[in-house]
């Protein structure tokens, strides 16, 4: 007897993994909407969930229902209560009880450092206080390097794996750590029998790892009213020793980076002076991306921000080439600031033309003032993507893997839109 076998479409069908399940895991809410008249009530669920849970909320709308007469408004008294085009999710009061905790923590240490991170943005002039009080350093995660200036002489720059040699120094040695919205911070940078932390974040999935701390405090909730509560119980350190210290440290590090800055290696330009002199040329309110290959040393190292300048990179540098994505971004969301990125050849060549499309297409928007610029530094390699590779495991550089083609990155900028023409039959 013949055997009754699916239809290749019904295999294909079977195969198809489910929207639903490939969202769910990843989304504070994901839901199937499965006719017209469900649409309004659940784009209502979904910014309620992605402001309250600070997730992505996901609402799946399958094509037939797209081809549908959309449902007519309900009628006022009929209608549910949206939320608010200014909703805030409730917040969550951190209790008194933790805060005293963290208080007598911070005022029994004797070498006290602060990192800050993005979620501490709210509270930087709290993060500044605090510091001042403790007599502490303060260092900030790279994605929260423009929550402080860094003419700060206590702010050690950035804690990193990459980042600061002081920042580093002022991990190693301290007894005492406060951690500010620094849900990226590298707990690896601590040493093995880590310092006391105090850890101020907004929600639970917002703590970041800390390696070795004994007994950690957490100041889970409202990052600003945590501190407002907390800077009154902290005792300013009489023992001004290790702020000292570190300030010195502060000075002699960025002396080291300006004397390696003005370094010339013949006839090729030292990366360093590049964005050592753009840091001195940037205008007020720039904004400065990087991307997570070598230029992200010389953003770290020798960009200098001012008040009120802003700057990211792609979160714990998960995906070279970011930047000039980042960059476009930036400027299409806000038009009014000069935007720099910062990007190495290999980053440009591995993904980020594709983005030239983006701005091939959008060119007349992005090419008004004030300017978008796009700073390649090309060194023919693909650097950071193969030096662990090379250095530690002593394999060789392979020219088809480590070594890219020679680009003219000048040529690639986008020429005018040519005028359209109008068809004409032939004849």
């Amino acid at each position: 007897m013949g055997e009754d076998r699916p239809s290749p479409d019904a295999d294909a069908r079977r195969r198809v993994v489910p929207a639903v399940r490939l969202f769910a895991d990843v989304s504070a809410l994901c839901e199937v909407v499965s006719e017209p008249g469900q649409v309004r009530e659940a784009l209502d669920r979904a910014a309620r969930a992605a402001l309250t849970d600070r997730g992505v909320a996901t609402l799946i709308v399958p094509r037939a229902v797209l081809r549908t007469e959309a449902a007519p408004e309900p009628a006022h008294e009929d209608r549910p209560a949206d939320a608010p085009v200014d909703f805030r999710p409730p917040v969550r009061q951190v209790g008194e009880r933790e805060v005293r905790r963290a208080a007598a923590v911070l005022n029994e240490g004797h070498r006290v450092a602060v990192v800050v991170g993005p979620g501490g943005a709210v509270a930087s002039g709290q993060v500044v206080g605090a510091a001042e009080l403790l007599g502490a350093g303060v260092a900030k995660t790279p994605l929260g390097r423009d929550v402080l200036p860094d003419g700060l002489p206590c702010v050690t720059g950035v804690a990193a794996p990459s980042g600061s040699a002081v920042a580093a120094a002022l991990l190693r040695e301290c007894d005492t750590l406060l951690l500010v919205g620094a849900e990226d911070f590298a707990g690896r940078l601590l040493p093995g029998r880590g310092p006391r932390v105090v850890s101020a974040d907004p929600d639970v999935s917002a703590r970041p790892a800390v390696r070795g701390a004994s007994e950690p405090v957490w100041l889970t909730g409202d990052v600003t009213a945590a501190l407002d509560t907390l800077v009154p119980l902290l005792r300013r350190k009489r023992d001004r020793r290790w702020r000292a210290d570190v300030e010195r440290a502060v000075g002699q590090w960025r002396a080291q980076g300006r004397r390696e800055a003005s370094r010339f290696f013949g006839g090729l330009v030292n990366p360093r002076s590049v964005v050592a002199e753009l840091s001195a040329r940037l205008p007020d309110r720039s904004v400065v991306v990087t991307d997570s290959g070598s230029a992200l040393d010389w953003w770290t190292r020798h960009l200098e921000l001012r008040t009120g300048m802003r700057a990211s990179l792609s979160g714990h540098l998960g995906t070279p080439g970011a930047a000039v994505p980042y960059a476009v971004a930036a400027r299409l969301a806000l038009p009014d600031r000069p935007v720099v990125a910062l990007v190495g050849d290999g980053a440009l060549q591995s993904n980020g033309m594709n983005e030239l499309i983006t701005v091939r297409r959008h060119l007349r928007r992005l090419a008004q003032a004030p300017p978008l610029v796009f700073c390649v530094l090309n060194n023919g390699d693909r650097s950071r993507l193969t030096w662990e590779r090379r250095s530690e495991a002593g394999d060789p550089l392979l020219a088809s893997s480590g070594e890219l083609p020679p680009v003219s990155y000048a040529e690639l900028r986008p020429a005018a839109r040519p005028a359209r023409r109008a068809l004409r039959a032939p004849g």
